[in-house]
């Protein structure tokens, strides 16, 4: 955004949006499905970026894809953060990896 520089407030919303979606990613297991529509909404060039509605229309086909594939009933996990080990995230980890289940 620039005080002396015209821009789409929307294109600006995109990319907001896209950010916040780009953290969900970065922080849980299950949406790497997201990577490609999250790169659309995130280029620096604002004129490249979907419209609103475009990126709407792209979200629902995802999801549609993902829905008939059965990948939307997955579970989503943090992803295991080496820095501050935890107990939890060491069994979802252990779960997501090897399969382990503990209610067996």
């Amino acid at each position: 955004m620039s005080r002396t520089v015209p821009y789409d407030p929307f294109k600006a919303d995109v990319y907001q949006l896209g950010n916040a979606i780009k953290e969900l990613t970065e922080y849980y297991l299950g949406f790497e499905a997201f990577a490609d529509l999250v790169n659309k909404m995130t280029v620096k060039d604002p004129t490249l970026r979907p419209t609103a509605a475009e990126a709407a229309k792209l979200c629902r086909d995802l999801a549609a894809r993902l829905e008939s594939s059965k990948r939307l009933k997955r579970r989503v996990w943090k992803t295991f953060d080496k820095k501050r080990p935890d107990i939890c995230g060491f069994y979802k980890y252990a779960m997501l990896i090897f399969g382990w289940n503990p209610l067996e």
